[in-house]
């Protein structure tokens, strides 16, 4: 679970004013724990980088996500507890860009030989020209 744009901002008010979000993030089940997220979130701040964005942002609400983007982020910025209900809490992480290493882990490419992949790189709704809307 993501929240929009919008609905982020009212949870935090004021603290993600002009910051890029990298929206929904998700490797099907069948090819996780491959390196193929690691792959993607390497090439967003690669992009990011190169377009000189400096900041950004991510949240989510479900569990598993949050246990990985703990240990590639480290801890969030902001929980929001028991925002999708008791125990289901929500998590944001605002990261600077020239201060996230790349990771460099094995990936093994033949198995996706036969597979095309895209990567959507957008602003969020309601930004525009480097302010929320």
């Amino acid at each position: 679970m993501a929240l929009s744009a919008t609905s982020l901002k009212k949870c935090v008010p004021g603290a993600l004013d002009g910051w890029f979000e990298i929206g929904t993030v998700f490797v099907h089940p069948d090819y996780q724990g491959q390196g193929i997220g690691t792959l993607l979130l390497n090439v967003m701040l690669l992009t990011l980088r190169n377009k000189g964005i400096q900041e950004f942002c991510l949240d989510s609400g479900y569990a598993h996500a949050q246990k990985i983007w703990r240990k590639k982020l480290g801890d969030p910025d902001y929980c929001l507890k028991d925002y999708w209900g008791k125990g289901a809490d929500h998590m944001i992480w605002k990261r600077r860009t020239n201060d996230m290493p790349l990771i460099l882990e094995m990936i093994h490419f033949n198995k996706f030989r036969n597979h095309n992949y895209v990567l959507v790189i957008s602003r969020p709704r309601g930004f525009s020209e480097g302010h929320w809307t």
